[in-house]
C-alpha cells in the first residue's frame, strides 16, 4: 500500500529559448536605439524626428542651438513650432496631400525652406526629409542645413553690387565723354547721355542693338574680323589701347573719334566698355 507519485513533465525548452531570444532582441533594439540617439546627438546638422501626427519626438543638440529652444520645449510640440504662419499652412496642405495620394513631393528630396527661431528670427534652410516605418508606426526624419549666413552674405553682396552699379551709372551719366557698354555678343546694354548726343540716338534706340549700329559698313566688317580674332587668339590688339576710328551718326554723318576700349568680367559675364573722344569739330584726330 505504498503511495504512488505521478510526475508529468513538459518540455518548455522551446519557450525558454523563445523568451531568451526575445530578451536578446529587445536588448539589441535598445542598443540600436541608443546608438541612433548617440549618432543623432553627434550630428552637426540639426535633426528633428516627428511621428505620423507631426508631433516632435526627438531633436538633437544642433537643432536646439539652431532654433534657440531647449529640448523639452520642442518634444511634444507640432513641427509647425519651427515655421512661420504662412509656411505652416502650406505644410499642412503638403502633409494632407501626401497622406491622401501617397505621392512623395518632399520626402527623399532637398528643398529650400524658411525656418523660425524661438525669438522669431528667420532661418534660411535646406531640408532633407526621410520617412521611417517600424512597429511603433511612421516617423519623419528632417535634417536641416542652415544656410542663413550664406544667404545673408549673398544678400549683402547683392546690395553692395546694386550700390556699385548705381554709382557706376551715376558716374557714367556724368562723364562728358560718350560711353557705350556692350555684352560679349556686342549687344549694347548701356549708354550715357553724351553717347546719345554724339551719335544722335535716343537711349532706347541703342539698347539691345549691335554696336555696329554706330559704324559704317566697311568699319563694321573690319570690326567683326577683329572681334573674332580676339576670341580665337586672346591677343588684345584693341583692348587697353587708344585708336582712331570713324563713327556714324543716326543721320549718317561721319564722326572722327578716338576709341579707348576696356574689358570687364564678372558673374554676369564679359562686358566691353567703349569710351569715345569726339575729334570731329577739332579738325580730325591727330
Amino acid at each position: 500500500n505504498n503511495p504512488l507519485f505521478t510526475a508529468l513533465f513538459q518540455d518548455v525548452s522551446q519557450q525558454v529559448k523563445a523568451q531568451e531570444a526575445e530578451k536578446q532582441k529587445q536588448k539589441e533594439m535598445f542598443q540600436i536605439l541608443e546608438n541612433q540617439q548617440n549618432l543623432l546627438q553627434h550630428l552637426h546638422a540639426p535633426v528633428c524626428i516627428a511621428n505620423d501626427a507631426m508631433v516632435i519626438q526627438k531633436v538633437n543638440i544642433a537643432c536646439c542651438i539652431t532654433f534657440g529652444y531647449a529640448e523639452d520645449d520642442l518634444v511634444g510640440q507640432n513641427v509647425k513650432v519651427l515655421m512661420f504662419k504662412e509656411d505652416s499652412d502650406a505644410h499642412d496642405e503638403r502633409v494632407n496631400r501626401y497622406k491622401t495620394t501617397g505621392e512623395k513631393r518632399v520626402i527623399g528630396k532637398s528643398r529650400t525652406i524658411t525656418g523660425r527661431t524661438k525669438h522669431g528670427s528667420k532661418l534660411h534652410l535646406i531640408l532633407n526629409m526621410a520617412e521611417s516605418r517600424d512597429a511603433s508606426g511612421t516617423q519623419y526624419v528632417a535634417i536641416f542645413h542652415d544656410m542663413t549666413e550664406v544667404f545673408e552674405q549673398e544678400e549683402k553682396k547683392k546690395k553692395e553690387m546694386a550700390e556699385l552699379l548705381h554709382q557706376q551709372e551715376t558716374l557714367l551719366q556724368h562723364l562728358h565723354a560718350p560711353v557705350c557698354i556692350a555684352t560679349d555678343q556686342l549687344q549694347i546694354t548701356k549708354v550715357n547721355e553724351a553717347c546719345c548726343h554724339t551719335f544722335g540716338y535716343r537711349e532706347d534706340e541703342l539698347l539691345g542693338q549691335n554696336v555696329k549700329i554706330l559704324m559704317f559698313q566697311d568699319d563694321a566688317d573690319a570690326h567683326d574680323a577683329r572681334v573674332q580674332r580676339y576670341k580665337d587668339t586672346g591677343v588684345k590688339k584693341v583692348i587697353g589701347k587708344s585708336r582712331t576710328i570713324t563713327g556714324k551718326t543716326k543721320q549718317g554723318s561721319k564722326l572722327d573719334l578716338i576709341l579707348n576700349m576696356a574689358e570687364s568680367k564678372d558673374a554676369s559675364g564679359t562686358k566691353y566698355i567703349a569710351i569715345f573722344h569726339d575729334m570731329t569739330n577739332q579738325g580730325g584726330a591727330a
